[in-house]
């Protein structure tokens, strides 16, 4: 009998991202996490993971941790948009740092002019800034 993948190949970097992309969509955090870790022990420099797994922190209610992770993700790709991007929401919602937020969505217009929400960003930064006064 055929093994599930999973079990055939348990070291599999993109086999543990789909299952981390898994439970992260069915909003299961700590699982999320758990073969986010497991992929990143395979890759470690990869930021698109490291930023989930950093978001999955965060929306498991530890912002400093989320904030962690997307340093560790910067260092590997200092200008990695989405990264950039839940800097600004991880510090604005959950550390209440509007200007920190307002700093981490700047530099990201600033590297990527043609970001894929930039009017939402935008906005964003509109709002942290009637937050700061």
């Amino acid at each position: 009998p055929r093994r599930p993948r999973r079990q055939a190949k348990p070291r599999d970097f993109s086999t543990l991202v789909a299952l981390g992309n898994a439970y992260y969509d069915a909003a299961q955090w700590g699982d999320a996490i758990g073969y986010y870790t497991r992929a990143l022990n395979e890759n470690p420099s990869n930021p698109d993971v490291r930023t989930d797994m950093g978001t999955a922190y965060f929306n498991s209610g530890d912002s400093d941790r989320a904030l962690k992770e997307f340093d560790r993700a910067l260092k590997d790709a200092p200008n990695h948009g989405q990264t950039l991007y839940n800097i600004g929401v991880v510090k604005m919602n959950g550390k209440h740092d509007p200007a920190g937020a307002i700093q981490a969505w700047e530099k990201l217009l600033k590297v990527d002019p043609n970001y894929k929400d930039r009017t939402a960003v935008e906005a964003s930064i509109a709002d942290a800034k009637t937050r700061m006064k």
